[in-house]
């Protein structure tokens, strides 16, 4: 990231009618499929079960997420022998608590202290 990157707003911008239609089935695939997460300066990296629903609910989350908030950087990490993904998350001040511990929550994951 650039260092201008950092300077961003740390704002999500989807109406709660938005955050209502989002998938469900994305979360309750992400949350079922849940490893473990570790905290970063700047975020977190989650780690879920290597399948193919993963990998999947992941992009369609990335997507979403992306349309709202669009100060954070995303990244997939698929390497063989495929037993597991990392999901990384990373931004300016703010990012690990919204997208972090907040995505920790949705999933119905205590956020470890």
């Amino acid at each position: 990231m650039s260092e201008n990157d950092h300077e961003q707003t740390v704002t999500c911008t989807i109406t709660p009618e938005q955050a209502a239609e989002r998938p469900a089935a994305v979360l309750a695939t992400l949350a079922d499929r849940y490893v473990s997460s570790t905290e970063h300066e700047d975020g977190y990296t989650h780690v879920f079960q290597g399948t193919q629903e993963t990998v999947e609910a992941l992009a369609t989350f990335v997507a979403n997420e992306q349309r709202c908030c669009g100060f954070a950087s995303y990244e997939l990490a698929i390497e063989p022998p495929y037993e597991q993904t990392a999901f990384r998350v990373s931004g300016p001040e703010g990012t690990k608590e919204l997208l972090g511990t907040g995505f920790l929550t949705a999933l119905g994951v205590e956020p470890e202290e």
